[in-house]
């Protein structure tokens, strides 16, 4: 009977220890919605603060891989263009 009583605490805490772990990961990264919201546009009914979210996150990626294009076009400069077959 100890031994259930014991394991039941320690569940608990380390649920609450998992919760913990959760809430300082949102907020040390500024997610203030469910991440899941924002990942792919869907088909279902989403809030309006959700569409300018998932608006917002796709502008943003756009601008990273842009960037990161730029920088990968600017590293190859120095070669010269690749000539069609």
């Amino acid at each position: 009977m100890i031994t259930q009583e014991k394991s039941a605490t320690e569940a608990t805490s380390i649920e609450i220890a998992s919760e913990t772990a959760v809430a300082e990961f949102m907020r040390r990264r500024g997610i203030t919605r469910c991440p899941t919201a924002c990942l792919l546009p869907t088909q279902g009914s989403v809030a309006p603060q959700d569409r300018v979210a998932l608006a917002e996150y796709a502008e943003a990626r756009e601008r990273r891989r842009q960037a990161r294009v730029a920088r990968q076009n600017g590293f190859f400069s120095f070669l010269p263009p690749r000539s069609s077959r």
